[in-house]
């Protein structure tokens, strides 16, 4: 908490600060438990600090948060009631703020990093202190601490010289540090110039303090400073008493208006500029109604709205109201902020973007794209998309090497007995179905040559054919996956009625993929192409007809299947956010046992039931690794795949000639990896 005063104009500045963040806490940024605030950004957008209530009633501490795209919501576990984080470094690995220390009742600065935890920054000798902001290298920190006579001084911290008092405004009592340059070199902030005077915006330097005056009214406050420290920005006023207006600083050229959206008799403010200190973003009035909306400013532009510059660029924001810009990233291409999502009166979090990457993109010859597709992101749904959409296209691939397997060659070859002649001819045609919120449909076709060997203990064959598959992920997209396969099978049948087999399948397709996510004005879409190739081998071993019950032969069978299955990496196009995915490969294991039961129905047709269960035996998916272009890195955590089924067969065998023989199946499965419903015909055809 503050000592020295503000002006009645600043309040209400704070206020506003202080409505805004509130308005965060219903992003999906996840919880502990009530109100979430945001309130940094790292400069690669890959982590948001800020601070969570942990319940929405009484008593509802405040944590520190750290949030990433892969994690969601982390709490920082400080040793403490209450605290907020308020900076972070620009990997996302190092996070400044404050906490209130129990034992001693007093606020304290901290710095936190994965490996060592919460380092307690001290004071200047008094009872409090703050962390306010820190440098991209995570070096330095910046913020606020008393001295032992209760003054506020702005201060910086290093680990070698620890916390230093920058000292104030010429006879000024306190100050306050609110930003710091990418080195730690240069820090900004607000401090009195004289006893009881209002505050201006300062610039720190090695050499001292530097006041950068107003725009003409009694106060100042710096907000932000470029990369290099060179460009200020903040607010400041124009008259006494009057609201206050956003301004760029320079040493050249001191501090410049940036001017409002619309109206005459508002405010504007300056929350936060690009590294390389072209363009500033913030929010302002757009008329004399005192509304608010999200802006951008650059020399060339001036202020425009948000809004406008992603149309300007090609992009749509239909349904969007964007209240504030809060940040940008080092070329000032991509900004994040909060307002309004389509439909609610909630705000989310937003991420706009104008780069050659996805809908926001200009054409080669300089023209919009056709169609105008949003440009507004929301974090929690987009991530989770990447995940759904790559972790399912990786399962599903395999669905396509098991449906070979599992489909037409569910048995044995010999298990179909001898047709006339020691040579064989087979064609055969599957499909499966698996429903609920992720459809998954496989057909597949097949024809093949077999022949035996060693009087008939010996049955080799060989089979070429091709697969196709449809995968609809609600929300998230669909992928369609199609190629060719190749299987190879030999059976041994030993003089103990035990039936030995080995098959199998290496399959080559390509698949497309259409990954859909929430954009501005709904659904929005981002499509890929990428090569499968998929290998499956199964062991198995059948003991045939060794009990028989009322004219019916059982026949136990085990079995043990391993498959490998890689998906190249591919990158998207269109869409407002494409996105790279590195090459994943899926390992399967799985064991069956199984009971087979065959009744003759007439001298010509045969039913043949099947009962098995089947256990998965191998770990996690893969990893799902890329990046968002233009944005931020993704490494999403692989899901647990171990799983327990049973499905059900039944098999009819006609003998339509005797060297012809018409199979059908019907399978059906509970929930796992068969699909819950399947069926298959084949033609065998002995010569």
């Amino acid at each position: 908490m503050k000592t020295f005063k503000l002006r009645p104009v600043m309040w209400a500045l704070a206020t506003l600060f202080a409505s805004a963040a509130s308005a965060q806490s219903v992003l999906d940024l996840g919880n502990l438990g009530g109100e979430t605030s945001a309130g940094a950004i790292s400069a690669d957008g890959s982590t948001v600090v800020g601070s969570a209530f942990t319940s929405n009633g009484s008593p509802r501490d405040n944590h520190a948060f750290r949030w990433t795209y892969a994690g969601g919501l982390q709490d920082l576990n400080l040793p403490a009631v209450i605290s907020s984080a308020a900076g972070v470094s620009r990997d996302g690995s190092v996070i400044a703020g404050g906490f209130y220390d129990v034992a001693i009742g007093g606020a304290r600065a901290f710095r936190w990093t994965a490996a060592g935890g919460m380092e307690n920054l001290g004071t200047l000798g008094g009872g409090r202190s703050s962390g306010a902001g820190i440098s991209q290298d995570g070096a330095t920190v910046v913020g606020y601490s008393s001295l032992s006579n209760n003054q506020i001084r702005a201060f910086r911290w290093t680990a070698a010289g620890g916390m230093v008092d920058l000292g104030v405004l010429g006879t000024g009592l306190s100050s306050e540090a609110t930003g710091v340059s990418a080195n730690g070199s240069v820090v900004v902030g607000i401090s009195q110039f004289a006893y009881g005077s209002a505050q201006h915006a300062f610039r720190w330097t090695a050499g001292g303090m530097q006041d950068l005056g107003t725009l003409g009214g009694a106060q100042s406050l710096a907000k932000a400073v470029s990369a290099d420290g060179m460009v200020v920005v903040g607010s400041s006023q124009v008259v006494s008493p009057g609201p206050v207006i956003a301004f760029r600083w320079t040493q050249a050229n001191g501090m410049q208006n940036l001017g409002l959206l619309g109206g005459t008799n508002g405010q504007s403010v300056a929350n936060g500029i690009s590294g390389d200190g072209k363009v500033i973003v913030g929010l302002s009035n757009y008329d004399d109604n005192f509304g608010y909306r999200a802006f951008r400013w650059t020399e060339g532009t001036g202020m425009q709205s948000v809004v406008d510059w992603l149309g300007s660029n090609g992009a749509s924001t239909a349904g969007w109201e964007l209240t504030s810009a809060n940040s940008a990233n080092e070329d000032g291409s991509v900004l994040v902020g909060y307002g309004k999502s389509p439909g609610s009166n909630l705000y989310r979090a937003w991420i706009a973007r104008v780069a050659p990457y996805g809908s926001g993109a200009k054409q080669p010859d300089g023209t919009q794209p056709d169609v105008v597709k949003p440009a507004i992101m929301q974090p929690d749904n987009y991530v989770e998309s990447t995940m759904v959409a790559r972790q399912a296209l990786a399962q599903s691939n395999q669905y396509l090497s098991r449906m070979v397997m599992w489909g037409a060659h569910h048995r044995p070859l010999a298990s179909y007995g001898k047709l006339d002649g020691q040579s064989c001819f087979w064609a055969t045609g599957d499909i499966g179905r698996s429903g609920g919120e992720r459809q998954v449909t496989d057909t597949a076709g097949e024809v093949g040559v077999c022949r035996d060997f060693a009087g008939g203990a010996v049955r080799a064959g060989l089979g070429l054919g091709f697969g196709r598959q449809s995968l609809h992920l609600g929300d998230f997209g669909s992928t369609r996956t199609g190629g060719n396969h190749l299987v190879g099978e030999i059976n041994y049948q030993t003089t103990m009625g035990l039936l030995l087999s080995a098959t199998g399948v290496y399959g080559k397709w390509s698949a497309d993929v259409n990954r859909g996510y929430i954009g501005a004005a709904g659904a929005d879409y981002s499509r890929g192409s990428t090569g499968v190739t998929s290998t499956a081998l199964r062991l198995r071993a059948d003991w045939n007809d060794v009990w028989s019950v009322a004219g019916t032969a059982l026949s136990p069978y085990a079995a043990l299947t391993a498959t490998r299955t890689r998906t190249d990496g591919y990158t998207e196009s269109g869409g407002g956010f494409p996105a790279r995915f590195d090459a994943q490969t899926q390992s399967g294991l799985e064991t069956r046992l199984g009971l087979a039961a065959s009744y003759s129905l007439a001298p010509a047709t045969r039913l043949r039931g099947t009962l098995e269960a089947i256990q998965r035996l191998d770990g996690e998916v893969p990893r799902v690794t890329g990046q968002v272009l233009g944005l931020f890195s993704f490494n999403q955590p692989g899901i647990s795949d171990s799983k327990s089924w049973v499905r059900a067969g039944l098999d009819v065998d006609h003998q339509i000639a005797r060297n012809k023989l018409l199979s059908f199946s019907l399978h059906a499965a509970s929930r796992g990896e068969d699909p819950r419903l399947s069926a298959a015909v084949t033609l065998r055809i002995g010569f």
